[in-house]
């Protein structure tokens, strides 16, 4: 394979062993830190004098893909070389292309189909869109109706899906409620 382009910093910070960028791949195969977990993942690792990677969905991919979520949810900087990693992960540039030997593969990862997802996640944006004018329960029957599906199906698709069209488009206006009949009753309205 040629000559090995591993160079790891002899320093050690509180967080572990820090790994010089310049590097062409992780020197471990199981690294403790955030930095080697994420290197790991993105340039495989020397195991046998071979460049290796984890396999799919193991426990140590599954690691290191926690380690770069946590690191890009962070809210902290990109090193500019992780940045230009993921980068080249997803569309190689120029002599990239030669020195990559991974790519970033977006698929569908839920088990229903994306095509039903779709449709349910219109149902529910229609539901939302009532729902700003009237109160959901009168959405949910006036979509039902237009969309001649049932109610409990329509109230079932608003369910699964409306914390992610209310993350999208905001809280729907409060409505004051209504009370309750045998609150009614018990006034002897």
């Amino acid at each position: 394979m040629g000559s090995k382009r591993i160079e790891h910093s002899a320093e050690s910070k509180a967080d572990g062993p820090q790994i010089n960028h310049r590097v062409a791949i992780a020197p471990e195969r199981h690294p403790q830190d955030l930095d080697g977990l994420i290197f790991g993942l993105l340039n495989g690792f020397l195991e046998n004098d071979s460049i290796c990677f984890w396999e799919d969905r193991s426990l140590e991919e599954n690691r290191a893909r926690r380690a770069l979520a946590e690191v890009l949810r962070s809210g902290e900087p990109l090193t500019p070389f992780f940045r230009n990693q993921l980068a080249a992960l997803i569309a190689p540039q120029g002599k990239e292309g030669a020195i990559v030997k991974r790519r970033i593969k977006f698929e569908y990862a839920d088990v229903g189909n994306p095509r039903g997802d779709y449709k349910n996640s219109m149902i529910a944006e229609e539901v939302y869109a009532a729902a700003k004018s009237s109160s959901v329960n009168a959405a949910v029957k006036s979509v039902a109706e237009m969309r001649e599906l049932g109610v409990r199906r329509v109230w079932e698709i608003w369910r699964e899906n409306r914390d992610v069209v209310v993350a999208r488009h905001g809280p729907l206006p409060s409505r004051p409620r209504r009370p309750k009949k045998a609150a009614k009753r018990a006034k002897g309205i």
